[in-house]
């Protein structure tokens, strides 16, 4: 089915249409070991990997590679190339093949495909697909945050609706991993209530209007947020680190040491800053 985008997204067709079929097949083989067969080991960190991160980063390097092979790659599941080689190219790729391995083993159905072009130390280019519903969510940086759902060719565009007077505050957590300084955090809020979510939906909610906040208190890969940043910052989100700074990419270590914050209001965003810089 032919891609039909908005006019000023003309420019990237070709490179938009390769990357959601790219996705759509790493999805692909992801789902033909779910709830099958698989081998499943252990990281260093003590993180998961089955064979289905691996064949998603298969897939995903081969199609990369085929549409530029000057741009490096760097994929959660592939060799890292250390910080004197990534320094030198403003361009890189950011792929998390498989976000929320724990979620896949579950069969909660709450994991993604990630894949997000980094350029100057920020999203430029970001596709996130939900291989079990084949939702897929993508952006271009000051071209909007769009949701393409399966059997329709033309995407819908997302934007965080407004903050309304006196709305009860929806926060995004994590379906399993449990983190006491955002239970403490939480508790100071009034009427604070918890969605759980998992992977990079947790970004992708907030982008559709399911909820208002997302924090995140300890360091993140940086793969495992820049595809869904942009989606929610291209639909109007709000997203700093806690000292109200961009977050940046391609750093020495690939982590967002300190967390983040991604909220619907700036008003609420730099309160909620404020609040935590406060707290003893």
């Amino acid at each position: 089915m032919e891609l039909s985008l908005p006019a000023d997204l003309a420019a990237w067709h070709n490179d938009l249409s390769r990357l959601l079929q790219l996705a759509a097949d790493a999805g692909r083989a992801i789902l033909s070991f779910y709830g099958q067969d698989y081998q499943l080991d252990y990281k260093s960190d003590d993180s998961p990997v089955t064979s289905a991160d691996k064949a998603a980063h298969q897939v995903i390097v081969a199609g990369l590679r085929a549409l530029d092979d000057e741009v490096l790659i760097v994929s959660e599941e592939g060799a890292i190339p250390d910080f004197a080689t990534r320094r030198k190219h403003r361009r890189l790729w950011l792929v998390d093949p498989l976000d929320g391995t724990k979620e896949f083993i579950n069969q909660s159905g709450e994991f993604t495909v990630n894949i997000a072009l980094i350029d100057g130390n920020a999203p430029l280019l970001s596709v996130v697909t939900v291989p079990l519903t084949r939702t897929t969510y993508f952006a271009v940086r000051g071209g909007g945050a769009y949701r393409l759902d399966p059997g329709e060719s033309t995407p819908r565009r997302l934007q965080a609706p407004p903050l309304r007077e006196n709305q009860r505050l929806r926060f995004t957590v994590s379906r399993s991993h449990p983190d006491a300084t955002l239970s403490a955090f939480l508790a100071q809020i009034p009427n604070a209530e918890q969605i759980q979510a998992g992977s990079t939906l947790k970004f992708c909610r907030l982008a559709e209007g399911s909820a208002e906040v997302y924090p995140r208190f300890h360091a993140l890969a940086e793969w495992d947020v820049a595809a869904a940043h942009l989606v929610a910052e291209e639909s109007g989100v709000t997203i700093t680190n806690w000292q109200s700074e961009p977050l940046q990419y391609n750093s020495p270590n690939l982590k967002l040491d300190g967390g983040f914050l991604a909220s619907t209001d700036t008003n609420l965003h730099q309160w909620l800053c404020e609040r935590h810089q406060s707290t003893p």
